[in-house]
């Protein structure tokens, strides 16, 4: 073979080589963006966690709330046009089998006579750690349906009213929107503080938040939450 043959033959080679890098490469990338990108990767409940929020129902806009703030115990739910009050402060703790969510009086949202029949109202009272006062969140879209653990039941507003005032109950689960609430964290209650953790590789820094909450006053039900709230944090 010539030299200019040669000379030919491992430019050749060099290029096939450096093809081949590229096509790994992309093929790299490709698997890794497939990876983040997989529906198991993250929870769709994930986002309801122990905290503090607003509850909205997703069909009528307007909020969770107890008639006249009331802090005694068997008062049944309504919903009402959102504010600042404290009687719209729910706090979700983790409890075995779900959460509990408490009111302002730190009561605990349950159904009447632990009934697991439709139309039964939902009220707060005092916390038993009974599974009627258990629920779970399966989420729909941007919004969560709020199970009850004791009936399977969902929390509805009665006749899937969207006026102001309307009392809520519980109802078989389907997808009126009336039967999804949208949780909105902040409005006073226990503060949420947050690390950050950062790894880098030679082509880029991923930084991963990761947030835990402390839950100050009445968060294990020791004692009442505010009587009134700040702001709140739209998401």
């Amino acid at each position: 073979m010539s030299t200019a043959d040669h000379r030919r033959s491992t430019r050749h080679a060099r290029g096939t080589r450096w093809r081949l890098s590229l096509v790994a490469a992309a093929g790299a990338t490709a698997l890794a963006a497939g990876l983040l990108a997989w529906p198991g990767a993250t929870p769709a409940g994930a986002a309801v966690g122990a905290g503090t929020y607003t509850i909205k129902n997703a069909g009528s806009g307007l909020c969770l709330d107890v008639p006249g703030a009331s802090a005694a115990s068997g008062v049944q739910l309504q919903q009402a046009s959102c504010g600042t009050s404290g009687s719209q402060v729910w706090a979700v703790s983790a409890v075995s089998g779900g959460f509990t969510i408490k009111s302002a009086a730190g009561l605990c949202l349950g159904v009447r006579d632990a009934s697991t029949s439709a139309g039964k109202a939902i009220e707060q009272q005092s916390c038993s750690g009974a599974a009627t006062q258990t629920w779970s969140f399966t989420a729909s879209g941007s919004n969560y349906r709020v199970v009850n653990t004791n009936g399977g039941k969902c929390m509805n507003t009665q006749d899937n009213s969207t006026s102001a005032g309307a009392l809520v109950q519980q109802n078989s689960c389907d997808s009126a929107a009336t039967k999804q609430w949208t949780f909105t964290p902040g409005n006073g209650g226990p503060t949420s503080t947050s690390t950050s953790t950062s790894t880098s590789t030679t082509t880029r820094t991923t930084t991963t938040t990761t947030t835990s909450s402390n839950p100050g006053g009445g968060g294990d039900g020791s004692g009442p939450w505010p009587t009134d709230a700040g702001s709140v944090h739209q998401t």
